[in-house]
């Protein structure tokens, strides 16, 4: 199908870096000029005091309580004294939204690229926005299923916490997710801090058991230098990340990262060398491979503020060969980058701001031997660009997100013999999608809310081109729309929602007429902080 040109036009000129680079610019202008809210904002926590995480989450729009505090201490650091507090009252409290948490999920995206469904020879994107696992309704799954942008704030900002979301994906499998993590002082200095971040999680996208550790030093109050190392069951990939991090109560927060992609990998395959019955097809790097990250986010308690962040890992090249078949062999050039950029408005008791979301990745692939014929390239890129508002009056809450871009799978070349899909091919697909929530929580007891939730593709003429690989028809009901029953209980350090939707479309087969279903899978969420 073709789109309108206006719009697609519109939605082309935003997929460059530029427009990042212009909106970066812009946010920074604009905080740096708005005041503060006038609304009290709490004490800061001294220097190694520990971090208490806020655990009103999207299900509720209560407050901390007042806490006592010591006077002293700066009002921001970049490590382990983020004013957070303590716990979750009944107070109006001006929400925030962040777009950190998606970034830090495309991280790990990069970083941890065995987990990732299909293994290391998926050529179909590093972000695996398509596998053989995903549905037609699996985007709308996700939208369900996921925290808010709000809660992921809060998520954010604590120092220690367990998070878990399980929502049903088949009849016999749920997509689950398991996030853990603690920051800790070392010592009584309050410069020296220790951090885990661990990920268990099952799903059509990956299949990961994943740990990050790092140390943080703080050098100054509003700076700090730290080491990153990761862990998971394969030691070639592996990675390492120096970073730096500064945080000011004027100019808020930033943070730099330089990742070695898989440093021990070249060493375990080419120095200590494995097994051929082990492992036949190796990987050696040509160009070492790295990842540079960058964020920033202006102050919180500004009515105007904003945050940009961003992934790149540069042309990549390595030598896949067979230790069996000394002319199997191939090369692989890869590039991979994220941006993301949010502005918000806070005028209480609402909320309103604008995002952009983008991803994409490049391979090709070239004989380098004469048993193989392969020369292709192929790319994926999935853009969004969108709004949101979040209200409150007294017992009710009101949320609404919307969003519109598209996702491409593009093909071209002359032989593809490795890879997934043996023809060249443009697959653009249109999409748009509307999440909105009602939640209504009368003190003390149990909240309860309904969603409503709708996802809606507009597929290419060649609509059946991913078909032969991943034997998905997205075709037979490209859009899907879902209504979401929410019951759920806020506690002192955390929270608990339950769900079940109802499929409103009724699973409509455009090609196989069958009688409608409407129960559409359901869902748990707990967040808990410490």
């Amino acid at each position: 199908m073709a789109f309108p040109a206006p719009r697609r036009l519109f939605l082309r000129c935003l997929r460059g870096p530029l427009l990042l680079a212009t909106v970066a610019v812009a946010v920074g202008c604009l905080v740096a000029a708005t005041p503060a809210v006038s609304a009290p904002v709490l004490p800061p926590l001294v220097a190694g005091e520990a971090v208490r995480a806020d655990t009103s989450t999207s299900d509720s729009s209560r407050a901390p309580a007042p806490m006592k505090r010591p006077p002293a201490g700066p009002a921001v650091c970049p490590v382990g004294c983020t004013p957070v507090p303590q716990q979750v009252d009944y107070v109006p409290l001006p929400p925030q939204a962040t777009l950190s948490y998606w970034a830090n999920t495309r991280r790990l995206m990069v970083l941890d690229r065995e987990h990732s469904v299909g293994g290391r020879f998926f050529d179909r994107g590093v972000f695996r926005h398509t596998s053989r696992f995903i549905d037609r309704e699996y985007e709308l799954d996700l939208m369900a299923y996921q925290f808010s942008p709000f809660e992921n704030a809060q998520w954010m900002r604590a120092s220690g916490g367990l998070r878990l979301r399980a929502g049903s994906v088949e009849r016999d499998l749920w997509a689950i997710k398991t996030e853990i993590k603690n920051t800790v002082p070392l010592g009584d200095s309050a410069r020296h801090f220790f951090t885990i971040d661990g990920v268990i999680q099952e799903d059509p996208q990956v299949q990961r058991a994943w740990l990050e550790m790092s140390y943080a030093y703080r050098v100054a109050p509003q700076h700090a230098i730290g080491l990153r190392h990761t862990f998971s069951q394969y030691k070639y990939d592996l990675d390492v990340t120096p970073f730096y991090a500064y945080a000011s109560p004027t100019w808020g927060r930033a943070t730099v990262g330089f990742t070695f992609l898989n440093l021990y990998s070249n060493f375990i395959y080419e120095q200590l060398g494995i097994n051929e019955e082990i492992l036949d097809i190796v990987r050696v790097y040509e160009t070492r491979p790295f990842f540079l990250e960058a964020s920033y986010a202006s102050p919180a308690d500004r009515p105007l503020r904003g945050e940009v962040h961003a992934g790149l890992q540069p042309k990549t090249r390595s030598l896949y060969f067979s230790q069996t078949a000394d002319s199997y062999r191939f090369r692989e050039d890869e590039t991979v980058h994220f941006l993301s950029a949010l502005l918000e408005y806070r005028r209480d008791p609402v909320t309103v701001g604008v995002y952009l979301q983008r991803d994409a990745s490049r391979l090709s692939r070239e004989t380098a031997g004469d048993s193989l014929d392969t020369s292709y390239r192929t790319e994926q890129t999935q853009q969004r660009i969108g709004a949101y508002v979040r209200a409150s009056w007294r017992n009710l809450r009101l949320e609404a997100n919307g969003f519109t871009g598209f996702y491409d799978d593009i093909q071209s070349g002359e032989n593809f013999e490795t890879s997934t899909l043996n023809e060249a091919f443009d697959f653009t697909t249109e999409t748009n999608g509307i999440h909105s929530r009602l939640v209504y929580e009368p003190d003390g007891w149990p909240f309860f809310g309904v969603e409503y939730l709708t996802f809606m593709r507009r597929l290419p003429a060649n609509d059946r081109a991913l078909v032969p690989w991943s034997g998905k028809y997205w075709d037979i009901g490209p859009d899907n729309y879902r209504v979401v029953g929410l019951i759920g209980y806020r506690f002192r350090r955390g929270s608990v929602a339950m769900g079940i939707g109802y499929d409103t479309d009724g699973d409509f087969n455009a090609y196989k007429p069958a009688p409608l279903k409407r129960f559409d899978n359901g869902f748990f969420r707990f967040a808990m902080t410490w």
